[in-house]
């Protein structure tokens, strides 16, 4: 095995840290006296496998993660905690599952096209877009200017540098 498939390969085994940690994070939402902290470790956690995903060419991992991440910034930017329904908690851990999954098809060479994605992924986007909505510009200005006090704002993780 050649240096770069290691390298690939060590990305896909460290994305299992990041998928625990959404898991984790859409656990504690409901009974979190801190629903913003939670949605934000889950968003940090997202962005981190789209990118790394993408840089490394798991494009199928990575437009997993964008849409799951979407997501986490629509309810941190307009739904409170009391919104968070089982059922929604349900499809955003089976998008975590799916990221699980598609991590296993990139680790074994899998081809992961449109076809498999819209089969096994988007009903379940579907179905949350049709709880949550699609994520609007206005979300992203809010959830930047949400943050611009903090100490270490979730916007920064967006920014192009």
């Amino acid at each position: 095995m050649d240096q770069e498939q290691q390298v690939r390969l060590n990305f896909l085994d460290e994305a299992h840290d990041c998928y625990d940690a959404i898991e984790t994070a859409l656990l504690e939402l409901r009974s979190s006296d801190d629903i913003t902290q939670q949605l934000d470790l889950a968003l940090r956690s997202a962005h981190s496998v789209k990118g790394g995903g993408g840089m490394m060419g798991f494009n199928a991992l990575s437009k997993v993660a964008h849409r799951l991440e979407d997501f986490f910034k629509i309810l941190r930017v307009r739904h409170p905690s009391t919104t968070i329904t089982t059922e929604i908690e349900t499809l955003l851990l089976q998008g975590v599952d799916r990221l699980r999954q598609v991590n296993e098809l990139h680790r074994q060479g899998t081809d992961i096209d449109n076809e498999w994605l819209e089969e096994n992924v988007n009903p379940i986007f579907e179905h949350l877009r049709d709880h949550l909505g699609d994520l609007q510009e206005e979300d992203e200005n809010t959830l930047f200017s949400q943050n611009a006090d903090n100490d270490e704002p979730v916007w920064l993780m967006f920014e192009e540098g």
